[in-house]
């Protein structure tokens, strides 16, 4: 198997999937059942278990669209996230299937993709974050990936600790920040704290299309490393759960970011540098498909 660094080292771009969760959500998956208030829980982590098939499915069905970087379904299969559904002793067992059902897809679809370790920290502290990202990494280097992804950090803090953490086992890492236009809207400073951690790939993620657009060029000029854009494409109204009228579910809308409008937003990323693109919430396999010449181009 080609290292994905060594795959980028030539200048040519990956193409990347898009959203698994919303994607579970639109194929029927509840994956709000745990939410409690704004807060989502282990958002589709329970689909790992309800619906393993359907996971496996989303994962080939962005393959089959392009995608040469696959996400496992792990972004919030941490103990403290599957604790909120009382599940929280169960988090390797869940961790371990999401790595092992995307390295299955990659092998039955296309074996030279590349599956990356998706995690994204808790929101209790330094010392909970390095705990549970080093056990998952750990557990998900087992399983098979070819990299870590942490995912969905922002400040410096804890972008350090969650290298820190995803390192320890030895596999390129690549960061994934959040609302762009906030946490790298100094993108130089970002990169100078960072200088004595191993991040191979520095990626703008969960933020809209447009907001990327803008922050790309300084986190390019500040970085000289591989970078890379997946947006949000955003959500509608909350409306009640059928299955839970106390409870709200996100409702998937893509507006004007329709595939044929996301090509738009992926050539300008691709033209001002970025080697890595695809697609967060909301995108799906369509969004994926539509990119893909455009990256079969460069």
């Amino acid at each position: 198997m080609v290292n994905i660094l060594d795959r980028l080292s030539d200048g040519r771009p990956l193409l990347m999937d898009g959203g698994t969760g919303s994607e579970l959500q639109r194929r029927g998956v509840n994956v709000s059942k745990s939410s409690i208030g704004t807060n989502v829980g282990p958002w589709s982590a329970r689909a790992l278990k309800d619906a393993p098939d359907l996971v496996l499915k989303v994962h080939e069905d962005y393959l089959k669209a392009g995608a040469e970087i696959i996400i496992t379904n792990t972004f919030y299969s941490s103990r403290s996230r599957l604790d909120m559904d009382g599940l929280g002793d169960k988090w390797e067992e869940y961790t371990r299937l999401a790595g092992e059902l995307a390295v299955r897809a990659r092998d039955n679809i296309n074996p030279k993709a590349f599956v990356a370790g998706g995690i994204a920290p808790t929101k209790q502290g330094s010392e909970k974050i390095y705990q549970e990202m080093s056990e998952q990494s750990q557990v998900l280097a087992e399983s098979g990936v070819d990299l870590m992804l942490p995912e969905y950090v922002g400040p410096v803090e804890d972008c350090i600790t969650c290298l820190k953490a995803c390192s320890k086992v030895g596999l390129p890492v690549f960061l994934g920040i959040k609302h762009v236009s906030k946490f790298l809207k100094d993108p130089k400073e970002l990169v100078h704290k960072l200088a004595n951690y191993k991040v191979d790939a520095i990626l703008g993620m969960c933020s809209s299309p447009e907001d990327l657009s803008d922050t790309l060029p300084n986190l390019i000029q500040a970085y000289d490393g591989i970078v890379g854009a997946y947006a949000n494409i955003g959500y509608g109204e909350t409306s009640p759960d059928p299955n839970n009228p106390d409870k709200q579910v996100r409702v998937i809308d893509w507006g004007e970011n329709t595939p044929d409008n996301y090509i738009k937003f992926g050539k300008t990323w691709l033209d001002m540098g970025a080697q890595v693109i695809g697609g967060c919430c909301s995108t799906g396999p369509e969004h994926i498909e539509a990119l893909k010449p455009i990256i079969q181009s460069k």
